[in-house]
């Protein structure tokens, strides 16, 4: 009977032992995983922090492509525009050499038929009283033949006046024309340099010195990007709404 009420003590001590060594470690458990939660709560606090700053970062770099987008956008629409009007004013600087071209070959046949009516005329003029008839029809071609060049040389005077390159300053920003100038209460006036088969430059004619009209560049169309002295060009009114766009 002792005996049994030893080891029921024993085994009551070492039951209580294991209980304590129990709480004790469960102790330990819930100190190491409190610190743990906090360390992993304040990594998810920076991360989530981290996160809203990239968030934020990302918005605003969308709002930069869509601005550059619309930029793009833009530049492009103005480029085919600056082309179209480019191709246009091309034709019509093609169309009016090709005029002035035919008014020259016009006149210089006219003149050339011209001077043989006038070497007739002389002849004729030596002949007998029998040939009056072919001198005054001679004299009635010669009328006609003046007119006609009268004609054709206000048909001419209607294409542009051309002016000669008096000088392009060295680094191609500045221009001097002589010749038949606009009006000085016309200037500034913005204007296209051309020659007859293509378009040189765009710029403005600013201001008149001892005839000569000095102007600045905006734009060279040729890959040459100058001119030379003494070279014939003449000048085409650009619309102002397209020298400030």
């Amino acid at each position: 009977m002792q005996r049994w009420a030893i080891l029921s003590i024993s085994g009551a001590g070492i039951l209580l032992g294991l209980l304590v060594w129990r709480e004790w470690a469960h102790a330990g458990n819930r100190k190491a995983w409190g610190a743990e939660s906090q360390r992993l709560q304040a990594s998810l606090s920076d991360t989530v922090s981290g996160l809203e700053e990239k968030r934020e970062a990302l918005t605003t770099t969308r709002r930069t492509l869509e601005e550059l987008q619309i930029n793009h956008d833009s530049l492009r629409d103005r480029v085919t525009n600056l082309e179209a009007q480019r191709n246009h004013l091309r034709a019509e600087t093609n169309r009016q050499s090709e005029r002035a071209r035919l008014a020259d070959l016009a006149v210089k046949e006219i003149k050339t038929e011209l001077e043989s009516a006038r070497q007739q005329i002389l002849e004729l003029t030596a002949l007998p009283r029998e040939l009056q008839a072919k001198l005054d029809q001679a004299e009635a071609r010669l009328k006609e033949m003046e007119s006609s060049l009268d004609r054709q040389a206000g048909l001419q005077s209607l294409y542009p006046a051309s002016l000669d390159v008096e000088g392009v300053a060295t680094d191609g920003s500045v221009f001097a024309l002589t010749g038949p100038l606009p009006e000085a209460n016309a200037l500034p006036l913005p204007v296209y340099v051309c020659q007859r088969d293509s378009i040189r430059l765009e710029g403005w004619i600013n201001r008149l010195e001892n005839g000569v009209a000095i102007g600045h560049v905006e734009q060279w169309h040729s890959s040459a990007s100058t001119l030379v002295k003494g070279e014939k060009v003449f000048i085409l009114p650009r619309h102002r709404y397209e020298a400030d766009n």
